[in-house]
Parts: C-alpha cells; structure tokens; sequence
C-alpha cells in the first residue's frame, strides 16, 4: 500500500488489531478512524469527570494521527477565584494553547506554533493580563481536553485557542477566546489570508488577537465600575 505515514499506520492497524486481510481498503472500511474517533471522545470524557481531573498524565490523539501523545501535567494550584471575578475587575490570567494544524501539509505545524509564540509575545504587553508561559501550555498540543479541564489545570481565567487551515496560497485562520470557568465564548475570528510574508502574517494576526482582547478587557473594566 502507497500514502502518507498516517495511511501506512491505519492499514496496519487494520491488519493486526482488526484482523483485516492485506487487500483492506480504508476507503471502504472506515473502523480504524472511527474506533479513534470513539477513543477521542472517551479521553475527553474522562479528563472531564473525576478522576481523570486531577490525572498527572494525560493521554491523547492528534486528529487524523493514530499515536497516542503522552504529556505529564504540572501540578497546578486549587485556589479558583469566583466565576468571572478576575476578568470583570479586569486581571485576568490568560493561556494561549497551540494553534492546530487542520491542513494536510505536517510543515504547517511550524507555522502554527509561530503563531501561537507571536500571540503570547503580544498579550505579554496587554496591561492588565497576566500571561501563561508558553512551556505550560504547550503540553496540552494535540490534545482534546474541556477548555474549564485546561483553565483549572493551569489556574488560567482565559484560554486563546484557533486553528490554521490552507488551500494553495489561502490561509483561513481561526481564532477564540474562551472563559475557563464557565467555558463560554468571549469572543471569536476568523482572519483570511494570501500567504505570502509568514512572518507578517503572524505578527498581523496576533497583535489583532490582543487587540480584540484589550477591547474586551476595558468593556469588563468599565462594567465593574458601573457595576453598583
């Protein structure tokens, strides 16, 4: 069989776990992809209840990948402020998780690693943010956990987290900011692109990112002081 190393490994998992004969097509027998779809799904419902909460080790699957990624989680402090409390008083702490990679093309992922580093350098410049280190947040790349999972895991009140897709020269990135404790939108983008200058790109799209946050911070800084 010819194709990409993922294509490889689904046929061979086919094969030895499914009992598949060496003339399996994926194209017609889809049980691979969707006992790892069931497995996703059944990680993320566990690092949602107990006990997987407060599992040090956490264990996933990047989508269309058939490895499991491994990661040993920080322990990070109990001490939750009240629902919204941070954010409406304007200090807030924020993660920005990696950017996922949703294009065929595994170079991108440098790409979206850029993105996400140019994004933390700029809301480290947001005067009212505290920002998560990256070598933090990048131990959940890849992985699917609830954003409320992840904000108490890193003691964040705010998540930044997107995706990159692209098709020929066209870049269609997606960006969201997310309320940990309530896992409720604040806000969410998506920026169109020509890829031309990387560099720019990442630069443009993450000062507009701490842009849209430094909007929203202010609006909660003046509902606060409206705020009787």
């Amino acid at each position: 069989m010819h194709g990409t190393a993922d294509d490889l490994k689904e046929f061979s998992i086919a094969i030895e776990v499914f009992d598949r004969t060496s003339d399996y097509d994926p194209n017609i027998d889809a049980i691979v992809r969707v006992e790892a779809r069931r497995l996703r799904s059944k990680l993320k419902a566990y690092y949602e209840e107990a006990p997987g909460r407060d599992d040090p080790v956490l264990i996933g699957l990047r989508p269309g990948s058939y490895v499991p990624i491994f990661r040993w989680l920080e322990k990070q402090s109990e001490d939750r402020k009240e629902d919204g409390a941070a954010i409406r008083l304007g200090v807030a702490s924020v993660a920005v998780l990696p950017f996922v990679n949703m294009s065929p093309e595994p170079n991108q992922e440098y790409f979206c690693d850029g993105m996400t580093e140019e994004i933390i350098n700029s809301l480290s410049q947001v005067e009212g943010l505290k920002v998560i280190a990256r070598t933090s947040t990048f131990q959940f790349k890849g992985m699917s956990v609830d954003a409320r999972e992840v904000g108490r895991r890193l003691d964040a009140d705010l998540l930044i987290e997107g995706s990159v897709r692209k098709a020929g020269d066209q870049l269609r990135i997606t960006a969201q900011a997310i309320q940990t404790e309530s896992g409720h939108h604040l806000w969410s983008e998506i920026f169109r692109r020509e890829l031309k200058d990387v560099f720019a790109i990442q630069e443009e799209l993450a000062q507009s990112v701490a842009g849209l946050l430094r909007v929203h911070m202010s609006s909660a800084r003046a509902t606060a002081r409206l705020a009787p």
